[in-house]
């Protein structure tokens, strides 16, 4: 009798020339956030083949939600999500190898079906489309209109350098639009009647520049000009900048966030300016679930990967939406390895995220996922601990 790896192995090497089509059909098609038209249809219609039924446009117009359910769903099944992410990078492409992360969901979704099929496992397996992962926070629109609701666990792969990680933290982050009004004068003829809007800006610039000196070394501060103004020959009378701030925990991004706004306010009284500010998106930082992690660890492994296990610290420099996620349901965002020293949203990665040599990892790490997933549904006791562990460390970190 074949062994549960056995078949999950076998279902996704016998798809592998159509997962890689999939694959490199979104690398060639690169979509932007929200606008990932292509890439729904084509993941929507791979998994309606599969034969799970699909909810298109499910809540926004390019996410997805793919359902199969194997049981008396009036019994209380397990419910498990795996998510897939495809929106890419302005001028760059897949530069953040979302289609591979679409592709180890997909190719993890269909082989824990048939496992599921083939060794009667009774549970609720649902693969969500969640669109626009790049700047714009869609699993937590996804999640504030309810896609998540009745999901007791979540999980993802993200592709990587060199190293693969299981229980690696991300940044909290949090982005500020900011406006300064002042008042237009002739610059020759009248400075002295006009109030500069762009004095505010360069102010409030200026003293976050000294705020970096003092700030922890996990956190940074990342801030443009938008709008300068109109003319050289007008005291600008509005300008506009972007900030962008990131912190390890989210206790220190909301510390961060008080200090940059006492800038944004010295730079408007400074200079007689008023300012307004807008939060426009927010990623809370990632909490991996440690016995999910565990337990992806131990397949990936007997399967031949290899996983930092001195990585319990480590906190990628970079932010996600599924962070918002993992605070409100057991999860693992795990990263792994696709054999390059190129970093990723770089023209270089992104042409790495497109050849075959990055298959066989994807491939791999989609297998190990669907034994997670697998592992969840048929054991009682991962579920009762993961959840536990989950409520636990919810207490002790107060991070919802």
């Amino acid at each position: 009798m074949r062994t549960l790896s056995d078949l999950v192995s076998a279902a996704i090497e016998d798809r592998k020339e159509s997962l890689w089509e999939v694959a490199k059909q979104l690398w060639d098609n690169p979509e932007l956030a929200f606008k990932e038209y292509f890439a729904h249809k084509i993941l929507a219609g791979f998994l309606e083949d599969e034969g799970f039924e699909v909810k298109r446009s499910h809540l926004l117009p390019t996410a997805f939600r793919a359902e199969f359910v194997q049981g008396d769903e009036t019994r209380d099944l397990p419910v498990i999500s795996i998510l897939c992410e495809y929106d890419a990078l302005p001028k760059i492409g897949h530069a953040c190898g979302h289609n591979l992360i679409a592709e180890v969901g997909v190719a993890a979704g269909v082989a824990v079906k048939e496992a599921m099929i083939k060794k009667k496992i009774n549970g609720k397996l649902l693969v969500l489309g969640t669109p626009a992962e790049e700047g714009c926070s869609g699993k937590v629109k996804l999640f504030e209109q309810g896609a998540f609701d009745g999901v007791e666990f979540a999980m993802m792969a993200h592709p990587a350098g060199q190293r693969s990680m299981a229980n690696a933290s991300s940044l909290a982050l949090s982005e500020l639009h900011v406006t300064f009004k002042g008042k237009a004068a002739h610059a020759a003829a009248g400075p002295h009647e006009g109030i500069n809007a762009l004095d505010a800006a360069v102010a409030c610039y200026t003293a976050n520049a000294m705020l970096r000196q003092h700030i922890k070394s996990t956190c940074r501060i990342g801030a443009i000009i938008t709008k300068g103004g109109d003319r050289a020959n007008i005291i600008p009378a509005q300008t506009e900048m972007v900030y962008i701030l990131r912190a390890s925990e989210d206790g220190d991004l909301e510390d961060l966030t008080r200090r940059v706004v006492s800038c944004f306010e010295s730079g408007a009284k400074a200079t007689g300016c008023e300012v307004s500010y807008q939060a426009v998106r927010s990623s809370k930082s990632l909490k991996q679930n440690r016995c999910m992690s565990r337990t992806f660890v131990s397949h990936a492994e007997s399967l031949g990967l290899t996983y930092d296990h001195e990585e319990q610290d480590t906190v990628v420099p970079a932010s996600t939406d599924m962070g918002n996620i993992s605070q409100e349901i057991p999860s693992i965002h795990v990263f792994y390895g696709i054999g390059t020293d190129f970093v990723a949203h770089t023209a270089d990665y992104a042409t790495k995220t497109g050849l075959r040599e990055a298959q066989q990892p994807t491939l791999q790490t989609a297998t190990a996922l669907a034994l997670t997933a697998l592992s969840l549904f048929m054991d009682p006791a991962l579920r009762k601990r993961s959840k536990e562990e989950f409520l636990g460390t919810k207490h002790i970190n107060g991070f919802i």
